[in-house]
């Protein structure tokens, strides 16, 4: 019964603080879109438009929106939680691979509504990082780094050559350096599964949200970070079998 109650104080709890996050930043990508004149839509924007409306219609469409966000992060965080428990049990590993999935949950939202990753976020992962090579040192990290340095390198030089011939970058530079911090934390084989998987999933996924979402119809920006959330959350959840597959076929 304690261990129960402990689990559900857990994923309460990072409901709570992943939900508080997401506001936080959401608010300061809105006021700094204001402030600069953008485009960008978000949760102030939001309550812009109605603001010729009653005022508690208002709250209430506000608060709905948010009772939806919370419910469906809660909803996932049990499931990911019920999923990583039932393949390591209550553990240093358990704790370390939910905060890394509640991390990347921020920044994958975060990056839906607003198109930006927050270099605070970036600044968090590195801190995640360094905290789990002092508690679990990896020989890998040597490896990592190397490989960070040629994929982060190899989408600079795209982003270098699409500005010269389109006036435009290809992937976001707060992508580039979400990429970067996550292929220094998991090891190449996965890193390059997460990567090619997310870059797989952005096409149809982001002709989909044109499909079913007003807002991405006619947004040329696709919000790549929600997909390597997606994309990183599975390899995560389903680290041991894909590196047995890895294994199996020599990757």
């Amino acid at each position: 019964m304690e261990f129960n109650i402990l689990i559900l104080v857990i994923i309460a709890a990072a409901s709570v603080i992943s939900n508080l996050c997401i506001t936080y930043f959401i608010k300061q990508q809105s006021n700094y879109d204001v402030n600069n004149k953008s485009t960008g839509i978000s949760f102030s924007s939001l309550s812009n438009r109605f603001y010729n409306v009653n005022r508690f219609e208002n709250i209430i469409v506000l608060t709905r929106s948010y009772l939806l966000r919370f419910s469906l992060i809660s909803l996932f965080l049990l499931i990911v939680a019920v999923l990583l428990y039932g393949d390591m049990g209550l553990s240093i590993e358990f704790l370390s691979k939910f905060i890394l999935l509640n991390i990347l949950l921020v920044i994958g939202v975060v990056d839906f509504f607003a198109f930006k990753i927050p270099n605070k976020l970036i600044i968090l992962l590195f801190i995640y990082l360094v905290i789990i090579q002092v508690f679990n040192v990896s020989n890998t990290i040597v490896i990592n780094l190397i490989a960070t340095i040629l994929i982060v390198g190899l989408f600079l030089m795209v982003n270098v050559f699409t500005e010269n011939r389109r006036g435009k970058t290809s992937i976001g530079y707060g992508d580039i350096k979400l990429i970067g911090m996550l292929t220094l934390i998991f090891d190449v084989p996965l890193s390059i599964i997460g990567i090619w998987f997310s870059a797989l999933a952005a096409l149809p996924g982001f002709y989909f949200l044109k499909l079913v979402n007003s807002k991405f119809r006619y947004s040329p920006k696709v919000p790549f970070g929600f997909f390597i959330f997606f994309s990183f959350s599975l390899i995560i959840i389903f680290q041991d079998y894909i590196l047995e597959l890895c294994y199996k076929y020599g990757v």
